[in-house]
């Protein structure tokens, strides 16, 4: 074996390519790559055999290693093609059967080079290019070898072509790749050429060298333009097919890149693109120059006046190199004009609908404090009527009267609650609560009514349950109370059931189960879904047989939703109704705490020199109140005030034990004349209770009666017996 310099250079040209199959693995699944590597394999083997061929020196051993080249040289341009349209992603139709064709004179060539002694098609003779009988054979060229040679360049000109015309299609990064595969495609023609003519070292088989020079140059461009790297090309596609308009400014502000959004509705011209703001003013687009001191992050800006006018939503990113140097900004605009103008119309439907609430609630709160206001006198005579001499017939006006008015204040109630709730200024206050209290409470509420059905009454508590719980009582109250309520109402003949069922969940927690159960009329299935609707009842006519707004049931089911739970039920016609629903609260057991939910009506024992000053504008509530006082504490002393400024006045003047104070007087009303009296240098005076009769309800007016200066707050309908606790308390 001899070493010439041509064999060498081919064993290190094949010795080359198993590096690039090494580089190359790693990116083998891309589209096409295993035909690029398969390219690798057939070029590897052309050179190795190549050089061998060189290298060794008796006849047969040189025809035996060119036999082996064609192992590999009638395929490489056809592998060349496919790689060239799987990576492309074109003629995808040209796969199974039509791509085996184009393997067909390969294969008939590969085989006329094994029995090329037999025909001599392909080779017509061997000669020595000297006498030196190590020198290089002469192959003669016959019909097989011309075919091949042409259809190799066939092949080889229709990848170029290919992707020459892609090329002048493709723009930014794309077209980047593209070039660098042209210009690889392209070693080969220029070996050829040169060894055509003769250009050409003697004895250096140059077109395997040229081949690997390609793949060499293809995978130079995988590390310089990320040739085989599909992120680059998906990065840069997206980038110009975008919605949203996208441009590029580098470290001196100079445009770089702008996609297709931003050509259309920003206007930016690629003619700007390499012009820099301070001297190329003429081209630099002015709509630029807003956008040059802006920093990373992300900002709203508005373009145009008027009708023209849209708003942006703008994304400065840095851009940088690896090394963590920047080199420019990337600014993304979304068009957000529509969004704009939606959050426009929200907000102003929002102003409208929060207008309308409180429109509805100063409405409410107006039309609850005229109503209460004669319905204090109504309830508050018809009380004071009840305990006097009275026939029978007349005891029965009276009571029917009474409880008229009652019933028209829980109507008023109901309603306020109601927009409250809708409101969302609904308060719980969670307290420590006497759970066995509370319930025979409510129990003690319906047990008058129930008895004059003659209906049976049973409260079932779970043993498990502990005594207390952190709920809000005054609203668990109003729950059970509707709901036996309705029970007691609905049901003709049988009984009425509250249940409590407890759950333990952790050593302070657990789930209190509440179910109130009925053998009443039931709720027919064709019904059920009007039942928690505002104003409406399960059946029409049960509002004339029963009476009622509908609204007890919707407020309850409200309320346990403020609280975390639902009121649900099961019932049936003609058997009954049960309805249920679960709290989770803290629970503790422990000994019975003094906590009354109803206020007894027990008689008070006052003193008898005490004076109270009563301000009220409204004569006829001022004579029921002066009436009320009387009955509960007849030697007190009554000082009547008509208006704030005479409340002011009369307190400085008489000094009283207590003042009942009215909130909405004329001149100066009950708030302003508190702030006057708490004022006053003289702290005897100064520090007198005073307690507020409104018949305002809502929280925020109560708020001011308190921050004013006020004690305690009595709303009216005036109740005989809490007045009296209230009395006890400050006298």
């Amino acid at each position: 074996m001899y070493y010439t310099i041509p064999g060498l250079i081919m064993i290190f040209t094949a010795m080359a390519l198993v590096f690039m199959v090494v580089h190359f693995w790693r990116k083998k699944n891309i589209p096409g790559g295993n035909w690029f590597l398969t390219l690798i394999f057939f070029t590897f083997f052309w050179a190795l055999f190549g050089g061998m061929e060189e290298m060794v020196s008796g006849l047969s051993e040189k025809i035996l290693f060119s036999k082996l080249t064609y192992l590999s040289i009638p395929f490489v341009s056809v592998v060349w093609f496919t790689f060239i349209i799987r990576f492309l992603g074109i003629f995808k139709k040209l796969s199974g059967y039509p791509l085996i064709l184009l393997w067909i004179i390969p294969f008939i060539v590969m085989i006329m080079a094994w029995t090329n002694e037999d025909h001599g098609l392909l080779w017509p003779s061997f000669t020595r290019a000297t006498s030196d009988p190590a020198s290089r054979l002469l192959y003669g060229t016959g019909p097989v070898k011309q075919l091949i040679i042409v259809y190799s360049y066939f092949f080889i000109l229709i990848s170029s072509i290919i992707v020459l015309l892609r090329m002048f299609r493709a723009d930014g990064v794309l077209k980047k790749q593209y070039l660098a595969l042209l210009v690889s495609s392209i070693i080969p023609w220029i070996a050829n050429i040169l060894y055509i003519t003769g250009n050409v070292p003697e004895g250096l088989e140059i077109t395997p060298i040229s081949f690997t020079v390609m793949v060499a140059a293809i995978l130079w461009s995988m590390s310089r333009n990320n040739l085989f790297d599909l992120m680059p090309v998906a990065y840069d596609m997206l980038f110009r097919n975008m919605s949203d308009s996208a441009f590029i400014l580098d470290n001196q502000n100079r445009l770089v890149e702008i996609n297709n959004s931003a050509q259309q509705v920003l206007h930016l011209q690629r003619d700007s693109i390499g012009a820099l703001p301070e001297n190329s003013r003429l081209i630099y687009p002015a709509i630029l120059y807003p956008f040059l001191t802006f920093e990373e992050g992300k900002t709203e800006f508005q373009m145009g006046e008027g009708a023209t006018m849209k708003w942006f939503d703008v994304s400065v990113t840095q851009l940088t190199y690896r090394n963590g140097k920047p080199v420019g900004r990337l600014f993304v605009l979304r068009d957000i004009t529509e969004r704009k103008r939606l959050m426009a119309e929200l907000l102003k439907a929002k102003e409208m609908a929060e207008a309308a609430s409180k429109a509805k609630s100063e409405f409410l709160a107006t039309m609850s404090h005229e109503i209460r206001t004669p319905l204090n006198a109504i309830i508050g005579f018809t009380d004071l009527l009840k305990n006097t001499s009275l026939n029978f017939l007349q005891k029965e006006y009276v009571t029917n009267a009474n409880v008229s008015g009652h019933a028209l204040l829980d109507i008023i109630n109901d309603i306020l609650d109601f927009s409250k709730i809708e409101a969302g200024l609904l308060n719980l206050e969670y307290i420590k609560t006497d759970m066995i209290k509370l319930l025979d409470n409510c129990i003690d509420i319906i047990r008058f009514s129930a008895d004059k059905k003659n209906l049976n009454v049973i409260l079932t508590i779970d043993p498990a349950m502990p005594r207390f719980a952190m709920v809000d009582p005054i609203r668990i109250k109003q729950i059970l109370t509707n709901l036996l309520s309705n029970a007691v109402k609905f049901t003709i003949k049988g009984e009425i059931e509250l249940k409590v069922r407890y759950e333990t969940y952790s050593d302070k927690e657990g789930k209190f189960s509440f179910s109130v159960r009925d053998s009443g009329i039931g709720i027919a299935d064709n019904q059920k879904e009007k039942l928690f609707k505002a104003f409406s009842q399960a059946d029409s006519s049960t509002t004339r047989k029963f009476g009622g707004t509908g609204l007890g049931l919707i407020i309850s089911d409200l309320i346990a939703q403020e609280m975390g739970s639902k009121i649900l039920f099961i019932s049936k016609v003609n058997i009954g109704s049960t309805f249920f629903f679960d709290l989770v609260a803290e629970a503790e057991d422990g000994d019975p705490i003094d906590v009354d939910y109803e206020l007894p009506g027990e008689e008070i024992i006052c003193p008898h020199d005490s004076k109270i000053l009563l301000a009220e504008d409204v004569e006829m509530n001022l004579i029921m109140m002066q009436a009320l006082l009387r009955s509960i504490l007849p030697e007190t002393e009554i000082i009547v005030a008509t208006n704030g400024i005479q409340a002011v006045e009369m307190t400085q003047m008489h000094v009283p034990n207590l003042i009942l104070m009215d909130v909405q007087m004329p001149e100066m009303d009950g708030v302003e004349a508190t702030r006057a009296i708490r004022s006053l240098q003289n702290k005897t005076v100064s520090e007198i209770p005073i307690i507020a009769l409104t018949a305002g309800v809502l929280r925020e007016d109560q708020e001011k009666c308190i921050a004013a200066g006020m004690n305690e707050i009595m709303t009216k309908p005036i109740n005989p017996e809490k007045f009296r606790q209230l009395l006890k308390k400050y006298l």
